[in-house]
């Protein structure tokens, strides 16, 4: 049985309410980042967005999104250590 995916609820570039799937956290050259989709299993469309602590609130973060370039450097290290997970 699968493990239950968090879902954070953003607005998207339209100002519309989405809900999206956390596939995935990884810390990428000190930073910590979470992997988004729109679809549980990950899907095609994902969205790396850092993950920024809210000052003087423990419970809560912000999740800021990143330039593609560095997306795309983020995502290619998050599939080869899931590759590595499922070997």
């Amino acid at each position: 049985m699968g493990e239950d995916k968090d879902i954070v609820t953003m607005e998207n570039e339209f100002g519309q309410m989405v809900d999206l799937y956390v596939i995935g956290y990884i810390n990428y050259e000190g930073v910590d980042y979470a992997i988004l989709s729109e679809e549980e299993d990950g899907g095609q469309d994902r969205y790396v967005m850092q993950i920024v602590p809210i000052p003087n609130d423990d419970e809560n973060e912000e999740f800021v999104p990143v330039e593609n370039d560095l997306a795309g450097e983020i995502l290619k290290v998050f599939d080869a250590v899931a590759e590595m997970k499922e070997e």
